[in-house]
């Protein structure tokens, strides 16, 4: 509501450097260009990929009196949206999947297009506690997601195993690393067939493990630890806003290696 000739003049002040911050309200999303910007505060959610990345985008100007910019989201947008330096085809659809015939459709739908069966009751509640939580206004702290796509190297504090079990799918091992606030999870598919259990049981032998017939029988006899006292460290990258790993050093007697 400011008016229009106050606005612009407080917007050449700042951009003179004689104010250190701005407040807007839907005014500098986009079309604003400050090249001294080096912190954006984002106070808000947005749906919109394209919004948030012009939001971020108001900070990422080059200037030669700033070295980066700080970008505080406290609207879980780094969560919804992933990384801003991915392709991004549109507007992000929530989904489901099929547990009789595997079929992926819109989770508005409610049951599948292909064969009729209805999203199971336990299922649609995790589905609500998600969108519930794309509806909060903001978090209370701001987010510490990971911006750029850009692979690290995490340090592995500990190993947890799962057994990871769903409804019509073989179980397989849930490989869980925390390195420090993040969590990197993998799968191990030792009952998912000749492909599952071929790249389990590499997996295995790249750690010097025996090669366990079933999911069941890896968490009844190997130990976490273990596998926490030869893991270094991961490698991880961004697969839309999830982590994968890419590659894990691991340290045994006879040295260190990649994986």
């Amino acid at each position: 509501s400011t008016p229009i000739e106050e606005r612009e003049r407080l917007v050449e002040e700042f951009k003179a450097g004689r104010h250190q911050f701005m407040l807007s309200v839907d005014c500098f999303f986009e079309g604003f260009n400050a090249k001294r910007v080096d912190c954006v505060v984002m106070l808000r959610p947005t749906q919109s990929r394209g919004l948030w990345v012009q939001a971020v985008g108001r900070g990422l100007r080059l200037h030669p009196d700033k070295q980066d910019c700080l970008i505080l989201d406290y609207g879980q947008n780094i969560a919804t949206h992933g990384p801003i330096d991915l392709d991004d085809d549109g507007e992000e659809k929530k989904m489901a999947t099929c547990t009789s015939c595997e079929n992926v459709f819109a989770r508005a739908l409610r049951k599948c297009p292909a064969c009729g069966t209805e999203i199971p009751p336990q299922q649609r509640e995790m589905f609500e506690a998600e969108e519930e939580r794309d509806r909060r206004m903001h978090d209370a702290r701001a987010a510490q997601g990971q911006l750029l796509a850009k692979p690290r190297w995490l340090d592995v504090n500990s190993v947890a195993l799962r057994l990871h079990r769903k409804a019509g799918k073989p179980d397989s091992v849930r490989v869980e690393y925390l390195c420090g606030m993040t969590i990197v999870k993998e799968w191990l598919l030792l009952d998912h067939g000749s492909y599952g259990s071929t790249r389990a049981h590499k997996w295995l032998t790249e750690r010097g493990l025996p090669h366990y017939e079933s999911s069941a029988e890896m968490i009844a006899h190997c130990a976490p630890s273990h596998i926490n006292a030869l893991t270094s460290r991961i490698l991880v990258k961004h697969r839309g806003k999830y982590l994968e790993i890419a590659a894990t050093e691991i340290t045994r007697s006879s040295g260190g290696y990649l994986v």
